[in-house]
């Protein structure tokens, strides 16, 4: 929190946007209900709420292998999220139940062209990196959790680390661009994950409401 702090005082409002992301999965789902408070309690503006990704047969993933009754009790205390985030000014967003439909398949492992294609005559694919960064534990930087997986090593899709620059310079840095210009020419196949295009992850995750 202290990083948003510092780019608020500095007047950064391009960046002073801030919100969670919450991995739901067995070990944690009884502690929803407490989210919307922790995003009001430190002034964060959106949550959202996912599942495992990745590793589908973890035990840890209630949504691959449906577990009903979690799956029943969290759509509950989700739907009351949505109130209260509402209520608090918060934007929550949630793809669960894309995912719950997909759960008797494997999700498939390579980019749907058609659908990118289809995308590029009127918008970009994704517009994560012209929106958004998002920061994990260690500080490292990436312009979308959903970029950390893929064909592509982790390593590779890392835009910068705030505890080695700041925000401003990872924002308009070398690696952020070079994610930009191969979006904008639609050189997806060796840059983004697959998921984002099979149908697995919604398209309203990506944000591809910027229109080219």
């Amino acid at each position: 929190m202290h990083i948003k702090e510092k780019y608020k005082r500095n007047n950064y409002s391009d960046l002073s946007t801030t919100g969670m992301q919450v991995v739901i999965m067995r070990s944690n789902y009884q502690e929803l209900e407490k989210v919307i408070k922790f995003a009001k309690r430190y002034k964060l503006e959106r949550v959202l709420l996912q599942p495992v990704n990745g590793n589908f047969d973890n035990k840890e993933n209630i949504f691959f292998n449906a577990d009903n009754a979690i799956l029943q009790y969290s759509s509950c205390v989700i739907q009351e999220m949505k109130k209260e985030a509402n209520e608090f000014g918060i934007k929550l967003i949630e793809w669960l139940s894309a995912v719950c439909c997909s759960n008797q398949d494997s999700p498939r492992r390579e980019i749907d062209t058609k659908k990118v294609e289809d995308q590029k005559k009127n918008t970009l694919a994704c517009c994560a990196p012209w929106q958004q960064m998002v920061i994990e534990w260690g500080g490292d930087v990436y312009p979308h959790c959903h970029c950390i997986q893929g064909d592509c090593s982790k390593e590779s899709k890392k835009i910068g680390n705030v505890l080695e620059e700041g925000l401003t310079e990872i924002w308009n840095g070398e690696k952020m661009q070079f994610f930009r210009k191969k979006i904008v020419n639609n050189d997806l196949l060796d840059l983004c994950n697959p998921n984002c295009f099979s149908g697995l992850i919604p398209s309203d995750v990506r944000d591809v409401s910027l229109k080219i």
